[in-house]
């Protein structure tokens, strides 16, 4: 079995900004390339006011994983959403897939602060699937 977790974070950096893309785009290589090496895959869901991410791997390599995110001082108020035990990966051609959209945040009051964890994991795996094809 494997480790997944979902999470959201307040990003301390506008990720749909010029300066704040650099930034994003910054903290994608650095994900890739770590978790490239420690087996870890998962998908980022960026909303100008919110962050979510889904990672999938052992657990102690997602423990690694969400010790250095916490440690990241470009986020704030990281919030696990979900850990759970899963039989697959969800994201297994995806050392680190991106959207910059969390659906139709308007599709719920409260937008994408009220997504549970099941809409991340849902939404994140419909645009990794559009993404692959």
């Amino acid at each position: 079995m494997l480790t997944q977790i979902v999470y959201t974070s307040r990003p301390r950096f506008d990720p749909t900004g010029t300066s704040g893309r650099k930034t994003l785009d910054t903290i994608l290589a650095a994900a890739r390339r770590h978790n490239a090496e420690s087996g870890v895959t998962g998908f980022l869901m960026v909303a100008p006011e919110r962050l979510a991410q889904i990672l999938e791997g052992d657990a102690v390599s997602v423990g690694q994983t969400l010790t250095r995110i916490l440690a990241d001082p470009r986020h704030e108020a990281v919030q696990l959403l979900d850990m759970r035990l899963v039989p697959e990966r969800t994201f297994s051609g995806w050392s680190m897939g991106v959207t910059e959209s969390a659906g139709d945040p308007g599709a719920r009051p409260g937008g994408v602060n009220a997504l549970t964890a099941e809409d991340f994991v849902r939404l994140a795996a419909a645009a990794a699937n559009k993404a692959s094809n």
